[in-house]
């Protein structure tokens, strides 16, 4: 075969190209990972809740609703209006919505407002109120539940802040290659099925005088090959193989690259570092 049949160097170029390129992507993924953590819990609680929740009063209002309408409605199993339609100002849900409604609030604490009196710290149960209506008896107001969709990404955000935080002061982990081995090698299989061999001729001699081992003789380079239901039934039958009788048999091959790549690492951590002391 010509060299181009073993496309040994291209493969192991390839190799080592990706290789390289796998190695430098997973480090610059780590640091720009780690940057951006840093960067982002570098401000005060309220600063990094506030990229969450909303900064004025219109962002938290627009955020609140497209949690109505994406989380809270279909959990309570009610339709959910289109975009430009507004939301209903008293929700209506059943014993079942109530029990999903409380679970996924549960230990949300929210300033609720009351009309001419100051905001009290309520628990989702608190807001909840029976309608006496049989096929809806439970409901809440849809401005109690956004102030409790504030309250839980708020939380969350708190939450996500101080794990965060722990997680740079600790240092953050690290994986480094160490060394490795990068192999290429061929792999060729040979096959050759089993020989081919002429069928054999069964020959009859006439009834003369000729002897039987000269009429033999003359006809055993005859290429006659008789099918089965053809040869002769008689009992004096002589068998006969041409005289030009080879063995066939093909031979075949599979051509196999295979390359293979060891990596060592160890696992080390990015120095600590307290954001908000390094800001």
């Amino acid at each position: 075969m010509a060299n181009d049949d073993f496309p040994l160097a291209e493969l192991t170029t390839a190799l080592m190209r990706d290789v390289f390129k796998a190695i430098t992507d997973s480090a610059m993924e780590q640091s720009e990972t780690f940057v951006t953590l840093a960067s982002q819990v570098g401000v005060p609680l309220e600063a990094y809740q506030a990229r969450l929740v909303g900064n004025t009063p219109a962002e938290q209002a627009q955020t609140a609703g497209r949690y109505v309408r994406e989380i809270v409605l279909p959990l309570l199993a009610l339709p959910v209006p289109v975009a430009s339609a507004p939301l209903p100002e008293f929700l209506l849900f059943g014993s079942a919505a109530r029990q999903l409604l409380v679970d996924h609030f549960r230990g949300v604490i929210a300033a609720i407002k009351r009309p001419g009196a100051p905001a009290v710290e309520r628990a989702i149960e608190d807001v909840i109120v029976p309608t006496g209506e049989s096929s809806a008896p439970w409901g809440a107001r849809l401005d109690a539940l956004e102030t409790f969709v504030l309250a839980r990404l708020a939380r969350q955000a708190a939450d996500s802040y101080a794990r965060l935080n722990a997680l740079l002061k600790t240092g953050m982990p690290s994986i480094a290659i160490t060394g490795g081995q990068l192999s290429t090698k061929v792999t060729m299989q040979v096959t050759q099925p089993a020989p081919v061999l002429p069928q054999a001729v069964f020959f009859q001699p006439p009834p003369t005088n000729v002897g039987l081992a000269a009429r033999a003789s003359s006809l055993a380079t005859l290429p006659v090959i008789l099918p089965a239901a053809t040869r002769p039934s008689t009992q004096t039958a002589v068998l006969v193989r041409v005289a030009n009788e080879r063995s066939l048999a093909l031979t075949r091959s599979n051509l196999e690259l295979v390359g293979s790549v060891t990596l060592d690492f160890r696992v080390s951590s990015f120095p600590p570092l307290d954001p908000r002391t390094s800001t």
